[in-house]
């Protein structure tokens, strides 16, 4: 049974995810139409319906649908591939050298970005409140 308490946790969860990239390729200086190839990973994107998360707006829905890789476990390979390749010290100390950490909870922006992806809509729709013209 679905209850309230699981959409509200849904709808919390969906907006942070929004919020923090939005932050994260507003820091960049990445448009979201630059992104070739967004990954989903962990147990929660290898069983994600990409159509579905675009629809109710936790994944850009400006993006194609092919433009996003659903990969299970992919901390656990990461770390197996770097582990059994010759050159996986040096390839771990680039990443790390090139890494910054951005805490979200310093932006100003993220409150707001969180208020904004809180709706179950595709993003970047406009939404119409009451005492607005149609």
């Amino acid at each position: 049974m679905l209850r309230r308490r699981d959409v509200d946790a849904f709808q919390r969860a969906k907006a942070a995810i929004g919020a923090g990239t939005q932050c994260l390729l507003e820091e960049a200086g990445v448009p979201q139409s630059a992104l070739e190839r967004v990954y989903v990973c962990g147990a929660f994107g290898r069983f994600l319906d990409v159509a579905n998360a675009q629809q109710v707006g936790l994944l850009p829905g400006t993006l194609s649908p092919d433009r996003f890789g659903l990969w299970g476990n992919a901390a656990l390979a990461g770390c197996e591939l770097l582990l059994f390749a010759p050159e996986g010290g040096a390839a771990v100390e680039r990443l790390r050298t090139r890494a910054r950490l951005l805490n979200l909870a310093q932006v100003p922006a993220f409150d707001d970005r969180f208020v904004e992806n809180l709706y179950l809509e595709p993003a970047g729709e406009t939404r119409i409140t009451e005492g607005e013209p149609a």
